[in-house]
């Protein structure tokens, strides 16, 4: 079993990997093709902000219509 800070925070809290690119994107960590120019970034974040913003990304490909294989772009600021 795996410990340490990608499990849980220093006060015990439970975290989650978050990736970016998105996990529900063509795009993300479980896609990457070593020794390619594709890449990703993961970091350890509380469960919960990781479980709320998949919850904002979901609703958001609702609102929007968005069907697979949309292309989209994300601003990061």
């Amino acid at each position: 079993m795996t410990t340490g800070p990608y499990i849980r925070d220093a006060n015990g809290n439970p975290r989650q990997c978050d990736e970016c690119p998105f996990a529900s994107t063509y795009q993300n960590a479980a896609k990457v093709v070593e020794n390619s120019g594709w890449s990703f970034a993961a970091k350890p974040i509380a469960k919960d902000a990781n479980e709320k913003g998949g919850g904002m990304i979901s609703n958001w490909y609702g609102r929007e219509h968005m069907l697979d294989g949309d292309e989209f772009y994300v601003v990061v600021r």
